[in-house]
């Protein structure tokens, strides 16, 4: 979509910037804030471990298995 859709009919005034100050920290509905990713991770660091070390070994042990399936067969 072009900004000339999005304005309205007669409006021939240039779009207005949104200048964001660069100290300013970025807040979206969708992303926690740094501080809120922090509480979390802290809070549900088990889980994280244990995940992540879960994909971490599945990752290095299902190639090698697969090598000592074909040389057993």
């Amino acid at each position: 979509m072009t900004i000339p859709e999005i304005r309205s009919k007669g409006d021939d005034s240039p779009p207005k910037a949104v200048i964001q100050h660069p100290n300013m920290p970025i807040h979206s509905p969708i992303l926690p804030s740094p501080q809120q990713r922090k509480h979390w991770a802290k809070q549900y660091r088990t889980e994280i471990a244990a995940s992540s070390s879960s994909l971490l070994s599945t990752f290095a042990a299902y190639p090698l298995d697969s090598v000592k399936t074909r040389m057993q067969a």
